[in-house]
Order: C-alpha cells, then structure tokens, then sequence
C-alpha cells in the first residue's frame, strides 16, 4: 500500500492543515482541507486550499504546490465539499464562511448563525476556479425555525445515476426560534481568555451540551447541473441525546437496476457508535438514524461531563466501488457496488484509522483493515480504476505525537482492503 504526505504543519506559512476532502476525476486527485493560518483550532484566519495529484505510469503521483481555492476577506473558509459531475466534468466545491472570530459555540449559545454557504466550480479538473458565489438566502432562505448553525460534510458529496447532486451536511436548530423572533448575535468579547474561561463554566457545569438545540444531518442537492440547490431531506429527530451530526452520503446501487442513499453519520452523544440513515428518493426524505453497533467511533461514555475533544466520536467518511468479479460471491450478490467507510476505529481515542468494507448494502461490515495505529482523524474515500483494477484511496489526518501533524494518501487495491479485513 502507497502512502505519502500530502500536507503538513507548517507548509507554505500555514500552522495546520486539516479537514480533507478527496475526489479522483480522469486520473487526477484533487485534494482540498482547510489551511489554518495561526491555530490548530476551529477558529482564525483560514482558506480553504488544494492540490492536484496527476496519476503517473509507474503508479506514483505527481503532486502539484499548494494552491488557494476559497480566500474571503474578513472570513474563514470551511469544509470544503466537492463534487465531480460526470456529465460534463465540472468540479463544485460548497463550503462555508463565517468571521473568523465566531465559534460554533457562540452560535449555538445565541441561536442564529453567521455562516454563508458558498459555491465555486471548476471546469478545467481544478486548474483554475470561478470566484465565490453566495447560496444562503437562495437555498436556505426558507429555514424556519432559522437554524443556529450549520455545516456542510466535510469531504466529497457524490452524483447520483439520475444525475442529481448531493451534498450532505449537518444543522443545529432552537426549536423555539422563528424568523420572526430570531436572537440577534452578541457582541464577543476580544480576549481569548475571556472566551476560554466561558466555554470552560459551559462544558463543566451546563446540562445541556447544545444549549437548547437539535442537532440533524441533512442534505442539499441540485437537479439543474449546480444552477441551482435546494434543501432536501433532514434526519427525523431521535430521542435521548441522539443527535445526527456530520455525515457522508453513498448511493448503493443493486443489480435489478434499483438504489437507495444512505448517509453515514457522526452521533453526536454519548453512544459512541456511527448511525445510518437511507433515502429511497433520492435524498427528498431520510429514515430515523439507527446505530451500528459495528461502527465505532472514539467517544467518552463515562459519568464525568466530557469534554470537547470525545464528546460525540470523529468525522468518517464512505464511498461506493464497483467490486471485481474475482471477488464477487454470494454475500450481497443483489448488490452492484460495495460501500467503503473510513474513520479512527475506537471507542475512546481520535487513533487507529481503518477502513471496513459492507458488501451487502451497509447491513453489515468487515473488521477493518487499519491504516495507521496511531493518532488519526478526519478522513475522506475515493474509489477509482487504475490499469483494470479497482483501487481506493484514503486522504486523512495523521501522526505520530498528534492526529494533525499531516494530511496523508493511502492508496490500496480493493481486493487489498477485502483480504486485509478478511484477516
């Protein structure tokens, strides 16, 4: 299995570079995540950059320098979400802004959010790109109650056979709040010290994690090629603190022509476990989430009130890939495509990123195949064919001291993930 580092602290003036996103598109990667300029953290200065890795004949890469993709004055730039549409080989790319500033917790304290949710596209396979066009009060314009904050994956969105666009994210509501009577956002305080004291008293002492919210993965799509977007379905709310956060989208596609879209989903809570949704409309309605006991993620399950970093597990990611036939057999034999999902396999610590494979439409999942036993992150899939062979490629947070020391790509054959699980 290849391996190599694709980004890492320090690069090019940058402090950190972290949430990836991965496309593979006529023998091209494009790789994005976000450069943060001074933190490790989640807020600051940050663009949103990219490179482009250029498949050689020898197998190797050819990797391009870092290249700046989303810049916004007086924002940061987040979670980029791109997607490849096939019929015509443009790139979208959604992400969000918001001032740099402004945390998710200030949002979720006041109720309104201060985030625009942007669109670029590409039409040369990410050689250059259109300047930034605002979405929010076209796609999200209609939210009522108005959401609190919202994000969108991260990591790639997908195409449907039908040719529809989708793009998964997650959002956060106050169920008391209405366009009408919507808070306005409070003035923050400049010391960071200040800041830090409050969301300490919040996370030690408040009972209500998300201050009177909901947390729920939707997704957006477009019909029209990325003329135009509109919200489409929304996890239905469960019950007990079993909130649906960020999430990645797969079409499973079975051999009597039918499909159905599932979303894989961070729980945020303290379960531990991944949940699944599925769509038999193309992502218009979701089914309840329901937890897969297989699926772990790193999350704290204790009785002492936890803390930012292990409360509600880590990003994962998944991709569909068109099995071989020499490894086909009669599990799942309805299905056409296997679904592949990545994430830090482990109940406690964000470490031991594996991949697992379901062969039979994400009822079931292999053991995994581990990519690295120490500290790993976010991560993002990519499936793609090379010389008649089926190959995945995994781009995700690694090292050796902390999980965000690089952005690395582990690229593998299909049948070597399947036998590495298999063992």
């Amino acid at each position: 299995m290849d391996v190599e580092v694709v980004f890492s602290q320090g690069q090019q003036g940058y402090h950190t570079f972290r949430i990836p996103a991965l496309v593979h598109h006529e023998g091209v990667f494009l790789a994005f995540c976000e450069a943060r300029k001074d933190t490790y953290k989640d807020w600051g200065p940050m663009d949103i950059v990219m490179k482009r890795g250029v498949l050689q004949e020898g197998g190797g890469v050819e990797w391009s320098d870092v290249q700046t993709v989303c810049c916004v004055p007086d924002k940061r730039c987040m979670n980029p979400t791109p997607i490849v549409d096939r019929t015509n080989g443009t790139i979208h790319l959604l992400f969000g802004t918001i001032p740099p500033q402004v945390t998710e917790h200030d949002m979720i304290r006041d109720g309104v959010h201060q985030i625009r949710l942007c669109i670029v596209k590409s039409k040369d396979n990410g050689l250059t790109w259109s300047d930034p066009e605002d979405l929010t009060d076209k796609v999200l314009g209609k939210e009522n109650p108005q959401w609190a904050c919202f994000a969108m994956a991260p990591g790639h969105g997908i195409q449907l056979k039908s040719g529809r666009l989708v793009a998964p994210g997650n959002h956060m509501v106050k169920k008391s709040s209405t366009h009408e009577e919507a808070p306005r956002p409070r003035s923050y305080p400049t010391s960071w010290f200040r800041r830090t004291l409050e969301l300490v008293w919040w996370f030690l002492f408040s009972r209500d994690f998300l201050r009177g919210c909901v947390n729920r993965s939707f997704v957006v799509y477009s019909d029209d090629g990325g003329d135009t977007w509109h919200v489409g379905g929304k996890v239905p709310e469960g019950g007990d603190n079993f909130h649906s956060n960020e999430c990645q989208a797969v079409e499973i596609l079975k051999k009597d022509g039918s499909s159905s879209l599932c979303l894989n989903i961070r729980t945020l809570g303290p379960h531990a476990r991944r949940q699944q949704s599925f769509s038999e409309d193309g992502g218009l309605t979701f089914s309840p989430g329901q937890l897969v006991d297989s699926l772990v993620e790193p999350c704290k399950t204790g009785p002492v009130m936890p803390t930012v970093k292990n409360y509600g597990g880590c990003q994962g990611s998944v991709v569909a890939a068109t099995p071989p036939s020499n490894l086909t057999g009669p599990e799942g034999s309805e299905f056409e495509t296997w679904v592949l999902f990545a994430n830090p396999n482990h109940l406690s610590l964000r470490e031991n990123m594996s991949i697992k494979v379901s062969k039979d439409g994400c009822r079931t999942w292999s053991e995994g195949l581990v990519l690295h036993k120490g500290p790993s992150a976010y991560s993002d899939l990519a499936a793609y064919e090379e010389g008649g062979v089926t190959k995945v490629a995994c781009l995700f947070e690694k090292g050796e001291g902390h999980a965000y020391e690089t952005i690395s790509l582990q690229r593998m054959s299909l049948e070597d993930v399947v036998k590495g699980t298999s063992g």
